[in-house]
């Protein structure tokens, strides 16, 4: 069982070749391999990150990736910072903003989501952002869920194809209807 006083929480190192590795294979194997709560495995296809676009990631001026790390292991990761636009479209403001949140499937259940989820939305209000956004897939009914409960509310009027985003990074919607991406919003207070 994982305490969470055992959990730590940094940000990646970028130049850690073996870390960049590890949150490849940790993202990719939420995301497309089933058995976990953020899996897209049968609405998604392809990678949902590659070595190219984590390192592109980390080259975002304002943006960072925050692990999960127990025992020195990384168990889980999210990616945030300040923009002025989401996969959706601009922003009439700059705003917190986070992605790519991942925990291994072996520590799911247990806390280390909401910890991580709690350090990216200070790490945004120590930037000066009064409101947190985050992309999810309309389709995904249980983490909007998840979301809402943690004082997320979905934008109105603020959504777009998902196919349009993520055919130019090696992905497609896999299922036989229009997928979008919505936008959630909670205020930092």
């Amino acid at each position: 069982m994982v305490a969470l006083t055992d959990v730590q929480i940094r940000e990646l190192n970028g130049d850690d070749a073996t870390e960049k590795s590890a949150i490849v294979t940790l993202v990719n194997r939420c995301y497309r391999g089933g058995g976990n709560w953020t899996t897209e495995k049968g609405i998604v296809g392809g990678p949902r990150i590659t070595p190219q676009r984590l390192d592109e990631c980390l080259c975002e001026p304002e943006m960072t990736v925050l692990v999960a790390l127990l025992d020195g292991r990384i168990i889980g990761c999210i990616k945030t910072g300040v923009t002025d636009a989401t996969v959706v479209g601009a922003l009439d403001e700059p705003a917190g903003y986070f992605g790519m949140f991942a925990v291994h499937p072996d520590c799911s259940g247990r806390g280390i989501g909401n910890m991580l989820l709690s350090a990216a939305e200070s790490h945004c209000k120590n930037s000066g952002m009064s409101v947190m956004m985050a992309d999810v897939l309309h389709v995904r009914k249980d983490i909007i869920a998840y979301y809402n409960r943690k004082g997320y509310e979905l934008v109105p009027n603020m959504s777009r194809p998902a196919q349009q985003v993520l055919k130019g990074a090696g992905e497609e919607i896999l299922l036989d209807m229009e997928v979008n991406f919505l936008i959630l919003r909670k205020p930092l207070v």
